[in-house]
């Protein structure tokens, strides 16, 4: 850290770091760096709300993310289980230069889903804000999509997430959830597994 208490270059989060994060497999010192560089709003949405303004604010984590959380996101969503299996596509990771040249949007979803989140971020925090960076995966094994955008206004750094969820996350959880449950029951009773 530097004296005034802000992050020094070797501090900040990278581009790999964040491809990293947003992949769900990576490590505490980069996932570390990703996490204290969100200091504003963090909203984590289905897209299936995505075109209704109103429902922004049920999505509307206003908490600090912290490594724990991020950790146990990873592992109750098995994302990084997918990630580790090699069952993850980065469709997009990329820097967007302060001109916007680089925000060009794929689909009509993702214009409308990034207009709506910059009118939310916008309405709280005042300013336009600034797409900086933009991400999309597609996690496989777990059955989730995920579009990731980063948000700047003034001093902070926003996380917006719109994610779905494939009829194969459903399976999948209940599959993996339940097959921890099994163990760990029969293990209190003696059996073996």
């Amino acid at each position: 850290m530097s004296a005034a208490g802000s992050p020094t270059p070797s501090e900040e989060a990278t581009l790999p770091d964040f491809r990293r994060f947003h992949g769900m497999l990576v490590g505490p010192a980069a996932a570390a760096r990703c996490v204290r560089s969100f200091n504003g709003r963090i909203l984590f949405m289905p897209t299936r709300h995505a075109g209704d303004p109103l429902m922004f604010s049920r999505y509307d984590y206003n908490a600090r993310l912290t490594l724990l959380s991020y950790y146990l996101l990873v592992l109750w969503s098995l994302t990084g289980i997918s990630s580790l299996a090699g069952c993850t596509d980065t469709i997009d990771a990329r820097e967007v230069a302060s001109d916007g040249k680089d925000e060009l949007s794929t689909t009509d979803d993702e214009v409308a889903e990034l207009a709506l989140a910059r009118a939310y971020i916008g309405a709280r925090c005042g300013g336009a804000p600034r797409l900086v960076r933009r991400f999309h995966y597609h996690f496989r094994l777990a059955g989730i999509r995920v579009r990731m955008f980063h948000l700047a206004t003034a001093d902070e750094l926003h996380l917006v997430e719109f994610f779905h969820l494939d009829w194969w996350f459903f399976v999948a959880q209940a599959l993996a959830w339940g097959g921890m449950l099994a163990a760990v029951a029969a293990t209190a009773v003696g059996a073996p597994l």
